[in-house]
C-alpha cells in the first residue's frame, strides 16, 4: 500500500514537468499550474483516506500482535533524544550549506548554469 502511494505521489509530480517539456500546454503556464493543483488536491483526498483506512476502519491490521501487559523500557529518555535531534539538525544544516556553497563554486569553475547541477 505505502509503495503504491509513494508510485503515484511521484507520478502526480512528474506529470507537470512531462506537460511542460513536451510543450503540449493549451494556455501556456496556466495548463501546468491547473494540472498540479489539481494532482495535490487528488493526492490529499488519497492521502486522508489511507489515513481513515489505517486510523479507523481497517485499525486491526496495523497493530502488533504481540499484547504484552509488560511496557517495554525506554532506551533514551525524553529530553535526551530531543537535544539529538537538535545537535543533529544543527548538523544537517551545516552541511547543506557546505554541500549548496560546493556546488555554486563547482558550477563557476566549469563554467555550466547551477540550475544544470541541482
Amino acid at each position: 500500500m505505502q509503495s503504491g502511494l509513494l508510485l503515484l505521489g511521484t507520478v502526480s509530480m512528474c506529470l507537470p514537468a512531462v506537460l511542460s517539456a513536451t510543450g503540449t500546454e493549451l494556455h501556456g503556464i496556466n495548463s501546468e499550474v491547473s494540472l498540479s493543483r489539481f494532482s495535490s488536491v487528488i493526492l490529499f483526498s488519497i492521502y486522508c483516506s489511507y489515513l481513515y483506512f489505517q486510523l479507523k476502519s481497517h485499525r486491526d491490521l496495523y497493530e502488533d500482535e504481540e499484547e504484552d501487559d509488560e511496557e517495554e523500557e525506554q532506551e533514551l529518555p525524553f529530553w535526551s533524544c530531543i537535544g539529538w535531534l537538535v545537535v543533529i539538525t544543527a548538523f544537517i544544516s551545516i552541511l547543506s550549506d557546505y554541500l549548496v556553497d560546493t556546488i555554486e563554486g563547482t558550477a563557476k569553475q566549469w563554467d555550466i548554469p547551477v540550475a544544470f547541477i541541482r
